[in-house]
């Protein structure tokens, strides 16, 4: 009766550890893993607002492009890009005048005059020079295709460069959860592997010996690859009631998206054999 209540107090006692190991995993990968994806979800909110920005600035561009008076609409344009950009908040908006010649050269708005040319007839009226009827219109006041095609093209590079990042750091959480949960469980093989050993000494009816206690290791890893699991199995000074068994176990992670490499995780359990 003494032996019997001395097993199930070493089994509890057993059980109060594993339950407090286990534990101090969760808590040391439960912040990190947090810490990852807050991390991402913020990443992820600082493009988009650079998008949104960017897209903003465009649509005001292009609002003060469309006639000659609307290039000194600065309310108009102010409150176009503000609604193209309604989802963020603290935006600030400010349209300045650019006018150029044909040849690149840069003009100023209010004279609007490139040599013999109009660049910029804010009376979009007819320029007379010379008895020649001119009239060219600022290249602002309509968006070429070459011009969209650039747009569209930069908005092209923008989504590929944050998908790119993206889904780096997704296919990194992944590989980091692959890790943490092979270690969960290589831990978990090792702890199953003393608990067979606590109760299968050498005065028990069937002792345990080294093959067993592997076996039962691998079993209990399902899910690991068995070729790369090494268990060691070791007693400290035999297998008598009284003394220690020790169940040692390597593994060897390797990645298959290669974002957090391979590794060796290893996990060592101790227990006093009770019978």
């Amino acid at each position: 009766m003494n032996h019997l209540s001395l097993t199930t107090f070493s089994a509890k006692k057993n059980r109060r550890r594993e339950a407090g190991s286990s534990l101090i995993e969760f808590g040391l990968a439960f912040p990190l893993l947090m810490l990852i994806l807050v991390g991402t979800a913020d990443f992820g909110r600082v493009f988009y607002t650079y998008i949104t920005l960017a897209n903003a600035a465009h649509t005001g561009a292009e609002y003060g492009a469309t006639a000659a008076p609307k290039i000194y609409d600065s309310a108009g344009i102010r409150q176009v890009a503000l609604n193209d950009a309604q989802d963020l908040t603290g935006v600030t908006v400010t349209s300045t005048p650019h006018c150029q010649c044909s040849n690149g050269s840069p003009v100023s708005c209010a004279t609007s005059s490139c040599s013999r040319h109009s660049i910029l007839d804010r009376c979009n009226r007819s320029c007379h020079d010379t008895g020649a009827v001119t009239k060219e219109k600022h290249p602002m006041h309509r968006i070429s295709p070459d011009r969209r095609k650039r747009q569209r093209g930069s908005a092209l590079v923008e989504s590929g460069l944050t998908m790119i990042v993206f889904m780096t750091v997704i296919f990194g959480l992944m590989e980091f959860g692959r890790m943490v949960w092979a270690y969960n469980l290589v831990s978990h093989a090792a702890r199953e592997g003393t608990r067979y050993a606590l109760v299968h000494g050498r005065n028990s009816s069937h002792p345990a010996t080294a093959e067993d206690i592997t076996s039962v290791v691998t079993r209990q890893a399902v899910g690991l690859d068995p070729a790369s699991l090494q268990v060691n199995v070791s007693w400290i000074p035999d297998n008598k009631p009284g003394s220690s068994v020790k169940v040692a176990l390597r593994y060897t992670f390797s990645s298959v998206t290669s974002f957090v490499g391979s590794g060796t995780l290893s996990s060592n359990s101790q227990v006093i054999i009770s019978q």
